[in-house]
């Protein structure tokens, strides 16, 4: 892991992941990363879900990932 990037929890159902992600990806693209873990980038759409203490929040696919969320977020990956 570099100073650059940031470590988030990833969850799909039953499983889940470490991974550290550059701060400036897009929350769209951080799917992609994660298909070593959670299966290939034929797989459905899928929404990233913030799990705050506040509730879960959407992220804006749009937007980076490190706008939305600070390190060690917990992250749901759910069928978009």
């Amino acid at each position: 892991m570099t100073g650059g990037e940031i470590p988030l929890v990833f969850a799909r159902g039953e499983r889940a992941v470490c991974h550290a992600v550059d701060p400036a990806t897009p929350a769209a693209q951080v799917p992609a990363l994660l298909s070593l873990y959670f299966g290939g980038p034929g797989e459905s759409a899928v929404a990233l879900v913030w799990r705050s203490a506040d509730g879960p929040r959407p992220l804006e696919p749009d937007r980076a990932i490190g706008e939305q969320v600070p390190a060690d977020a917990e992250i749901e990956l759910e069928p978009a």
